[in-house]
C-alpha cells in the first residue's frame, strides 16, 4: 500500500499542544466553516422535509421518553409495542446517520486538505518536516484550494461515507449495549476518516485495521483527547447557541416559553449553526493526532514513519557472541623499536635505535654515546647506580646512567 504522506512530525505533542494547535488551525481559515455550515443546514432541511412527508425524525421522536414509558419488568408488556418501537428507532437512526454521514464526510474531506495546506503557516517550524511537495500549500487562492480539495475528495467520497456510517453504527451499538466497550471501540477506530483521506490505495476494512494498529499502544491518550475535545465542543457550542437564541428571542419578540426547542425551525437552525462553528475542531485534532501517532509509533517500534505498520517485518534481536578471555600471557607491544644488534646503537635520551656510525640521535638530536664513552660514564656514576635494583624488563640489562629513561640496549622504557 502506498501512502501520500507529505509531512512528518519531529517530536510528540502533548494533549495541551494538540488542543492549542487545533484551535490555531481552526481560526486560521474561515473557509473551513463554510462547508460545515452547509452540511448542517442541508441536514436541517432534510429533517424538516422528511417530517413534512410523515416520517419520524429525531426532531419529534423523544427516544428516551419512549423507552421510559415502557415497563420492561411487566410480563404483560406488549411485545408488538416493543417491536414497533425498535423498528422506529432503527429506521430513524439508519436514515439520519446515512444522510449526516454523506454531508459530514464531504466537510471532513475538504477540511483535511485545507488544514494540511495551513500546516507550514501555523505549526512551529521545529515541529514539521515537509517530505514531498504539497500542491495545496503552494497556493494562497481559496478558489484554487477549493478546486484541488474537491478533486481529491471525489475519488474518496464513497469509502469515507461507508466508513462514517459504520463508525456511527458501531459507536451507537457499543454505547447502547456495552458502554465501556463502546467507548474503547470509538477510540480505536477514531482515525479511520483521516486514514482514508491521507493514505492512497486503502480500503475501508484496511483503514479500520490501520487505525487499530496506530491507536492500540496509545489508547488512553486517544480517549483523553476525544473526551477533552468533546467537552470543549459542547461547552462552546452551548454558549454560542444561548447567545444566538437570546438574540433571536429579543428581536422576534416571541415568548421563550412558547418556543419548541425541537420543532421550531429557527431554533433548530440556530442549534446546528452553533454546532457548525466548532464541529471542525474534532477532525482537526484527529489530523494532528494522526501525524503525532505516526511519529510515536516510529519511536516505539523503530519503524520508518511512512511505511505501514502492518507491512513492517518483525526484526529479531541480534545475537551477540560472548568474547572469551585469552589464555595467553600478555605480550608488550614495541612499536617503532628496532631490535638491538651489533650494527645499532641506542640513544640514552629517547631510546630509539640509530646506526652504529652516527654521532647524534636521528630522533631527538642528542649525542650518541659510543662504547668507550658509555663505559666511562657508567664508571663515573657507578656509586649512584644500583644495578641490582634497576634492570630492563625486556632484555634484563641495567641502565648506563641513573637518569636514563630508556634502555640503551633494546629501547624499552624503564
Amino acid at each position: 500500500m502506498s501512502s501520500d504522506q507529505d509531512y512528518q512530525f519531529t517530536r510528540a505533542l502533548s494533549l495541551s499542544e494538540l488542543i492549542g494547535l487545533s484551535f490555531k488551525l481552526l481560526f486560521s481559515n474561515i473557509f473551513i466553516w463554510v462547508f460545515y455550515l452547509l452540511a448542517f443546514l442541508l441536514f436541517t432541511l432534510y429533517l424538516f422535509t422528511i417530517k413534512d412527508l410523515g416520517f419520524s425524525t429525531s426532531l419529534d421522536v423523544d427516544f428516551s421518553e419512549l423507552l421510559g414509558s415502557i415497563d420492561f419488568t411487566d410480563p404483560n408488556t406488549d411485545t408488538n409495542e416493543l417491536l414497533n418501537l425498535s423498528n422506529k428507532i432503527l429506521f430513524t437512526f439508519f436514515t439520519e446517520s446515512l444522510v449526516i454521514s454523506v454531508f459530514l464526510s464531504i466537510a471532513y474531506a475538504i477540511t483535511l486538505f485545507v488544514v494540511k495546506s495551513n500546516f507550514e503557516r501555523v505549526l512551529p517550524n521545529n515541529l514539521l518536516i515537509k517530505t514531498v511537495p504539497n500542491d495545496m500549500s503552494e497556493t494562497k487562492s481559496l478558489i484554487t484550494k477549493l478546486k484541488i480539495s474537491i478533486s481529491k475528495v471525489i475519488p474518496k467520497l464513497i469509502p469515507i461515507v461507508i466508513a462514517a456510517f459504520i463508525l456511527n453504527f458501531l459507536t451507537l451499538i457499543g454505547l447502547i449495549f456495552f458502554i465501556v466497550p463502546g467507548i474503547i471501540i470509538s477510540g480505536l477506530v477514531s482515525l479511520v476518516p483521516v486514514i482514508i483521506l491521507s493514505e492512497s490505495d486503502i480500503s475501508v476494512g484496511k483503514s479500520f485495521k490501520r487505525s487499530y494498529e496506530l491507536v492500540k499502544g496509545f489508547l488512553l491518550k486517544t480517549l483523553a483527547l476525544l473526551v477533552f475535545i468533546g467537552i470543549i465542543q459542547f461547552i462552546l457550542a452551548t454558549i454560542v447557541q444561548l447567545i444566538l437564541v437570546n438574540i433571536y428571542v429579543v428581536f422576534s419578540g416571541i415568548d421563550p416559553e412558547q418556543i419548541s426547542t425541537s420543532t421550531d425551525p429557527i431554533f433548530v437552525i440556530l442549534r446546528y449553526v452553533s454546532e457548525a462553528f466548532f464541529a471542525p475542531l474534532s477532525i482537526i485534532s484527529l489530523i494532528l493526532f494522526y501525524y503525532n501517532l505516526k511519529w510515536e509509533n516510529q519511536q516505539k517500534y523503530s519503524q520508518p514513519w511512512n511505511v505501514p505498520i502492518q507491512n513492517q517485518p518483525i526484526q529479531p534481536y541480534p545475537q551477540y557472541q560472548q568474547i572469551q578471555p585469552s589464555q595467553q600471557s600478555y605480550q608488550p607491544q614495541t612499536e617503532n623499536i628496532v631490535p638491538p644488534h651489533e650494527k645499532s646503537i641506542f640513544c640514552i635520551s629517547c631510546g630509539k635505535a640509530n646506526p652504529i656510525y652516527g654521532s647524534f640521535c636521528a630522533f631527538c638530536g642528542k649525542k650518541l654515546l659510543k662504547s668507550s664513552e658509555t663505559s666511562t660514564n657508567i664508571g663515573n656514576n657507578s656509586e649512584n647506580l644500583d644495578l641490582n635494583k634497576i634492570v630492563c624488563s625486556t632484555c634484563g640489562k641495567p641502565p648506563r646512567k641513573p637518569e636514563d629513561k630508556f634502555c640503551a640496549y633494546c629501547g624499552m622504557k624503564y
